[in-house]
């Protein structure tokens, strides 16, 4: 018997329709379909993706994680000043129970609030440069207390 390519692909999505309250959906990202697992606004399937190793769903979450990462600079300067006391954390330089860990979170948390208070752009870019200026300030004296210590 001649199947059209995707007849052995739909007939299992088919059957699951049917037996479930489950509703057949078209792939954001890749354009098949898909029937409905989680939640009813479910958005992607979980086949993989291109030749990425991921699945849609896995693909378009991280996607997404790095367009929202790219419009909130707040964000990125505190993952940059992390990652820059964690790395010293990581090969030994600085103890692992620092309290700049704590203090740089603190910052962040502080600096987040009033950036998203304030509603024009001069004053958000001042908060801004004040946050990444204590962030600068925080990490100096980390080395500062390290190097004396």
């Amino acid at each position: 018997m001649n199947h059209p390519p995707d007849a052995y692909t739909c007939w299992p999505l088919f059957r699951q329709l049917f037996n479930s309250s489950s509703e057949l959906r078209a792939c954001a990202l890749c354009g098949n379909y898909f029937s409905t697992r989680y939640t009813s606004n479910q958005q992607y399937c979980t086949r993989l993706y291109k030749d990425t190793g991921l699945t849609c769903s896995q693909y378009a979450s991280r996607n997404n994680f790095k367009i929202k990462a790219k419009k909130n600079v707040m964000a990125a300067e505190y993952t940059r000043a992390y990652n820059q006391l964690y790395a010293r954390i990581r090969t030994g330089r600085t103890p692992s129970k620092t309290p700049f860990m704590q203090a740089l979170k603190d910052l962040h948390k502080e600096y987040q609030k009033k950036y998203d208070a304030c509603t024009d752009e001069s004053g958000k870019q001042k908060i801004y440069d004040e946050y990444a200026s204590l962030n600068k300030k925080l990490l100096d004296r980390e080395m500062l207390e390290r190097a004396e210590g």
